[in-house]
């Protein structure tokens, strides 16, 4: 009987480690069909991504206020490019009201300068001050030149030397300038233009007002320090300041002989190194 409570126990035994082994088998298969099915198929992640890219990009796209209204002179939305605000035809019409209001201003300006100037109690120093202040031309050169733009700058103060009315001051002052605008673009056919220009006001014209006298130094000294600089690389030129030099002694009475005419070619030398380091701003 004993035995046969011992067979009895263990085959109980048995079949309880049995049921536990079935159930819990049972229980781990479950948990991964569970896996299973709230797991996200991977095709479908990837195209809600793309949609949400999409919706994204739709609601931060640039959308001007102005087309919102559904205006049709503004580019397609597909291009990506934020639409023109004024076409080209609106942009001409302002540039041309821009145009005429310029124009008035100037109309003002003038008016009211050559009322001043009709005063009595003006100076001539006053008097030349405003006149080229009244000038257009004038203001239209100085704006060029402050906007790097030589080009404007030089027709504007041509126009003053063309200009009947204008007083031998204004075109002392307009000469100065484009000498100035030369040495800005390194001209020195330029430069030397305006320079005999000033100095043929300097011989014949009126401009004590500025304190200068009349006199010829101011074109021989052009002409000197022109051929003197045009000397660096053209013989011809070297010549002419050679017999300038000679032309000099001889009218002094004395005789020019080898040794002095080449005591003259060092004098040259030296005038053109001189000129050079001078005007270096302009050959350079």
């Amino acid at each position: 009987m004993d035995d046969n409570k011992k067979i009895i126990i263990i085959a109980v035994c048995c079949c309880c480690l049995l049921m536990t082994m079935i159930i819990a088998c049972s229980k781990g298969c479950g948990k991964k069909e569970d896996k299973k099915v709230v797991v996200v198929p991977k095709q479908n992640f990837i195209n809600n991504e793309d949609e949400e890219i999409k919706d994204y990009k739709s609601e931060n796209s640039y959308s001007s206020p102005i087309r919102s209204s559904g205006s049709s002179s503004y580019s397609d939305e597909s291009s990506g490019t934020p639409p023109a605000l004024l076409t080209e035809e609106e942009k001409a019409e302002m540039a041309k009201s821009l145009e005429k209001d310029i124009e008035k201003i100037n109309q003002l300006k003038k008016e009211w300068f050559e009322k001043k100037l009709k005063e009595s109690d003006n100076s001539k120093t006053a008097f030349e001050q405003m006149k080229l202040r009244s000038n257009p031309s004038f203001l239209k050169g100085m704006n060029a030149i402050e906007q790097k733009d030589f080009d404007t700058a030089i027709l504007s103060f041509n126009e003053i030397l063309k200009d009947n009315n204008a007083t031998p001051v204004s075109k002392y002052f307009a000469c100065s300038k484009l000498m100035d605008v030369a040495m800005e673009k390194k001209d020195i056919d330029l430069y030397f233009i305006a320079a005999r220009m000033r100095a043929n006001l300097i011989m014949k014209d009126d401009l004590e007002v500025l304190g200068i006298e009349k006199d010829e130094d101011a074109m021989e000294w052009v002409d000197k320090v022109e051929n003197t600089l045009k000397a660096r690389n053209d013989k011809k030129y070297y010549d002419i300041c050679v017999q300038l030099k000679m032309r000099e002694i001889e009218e002094s009475g004395f005789e020019v002989d080898a040794e002095t005419r080449t005591e003259i070619e060092q004098s040259v030398d030296h005038d053109i190194k001189y000129y050079s380091d001078l005007y270096k701003e302009l050959i350079e």
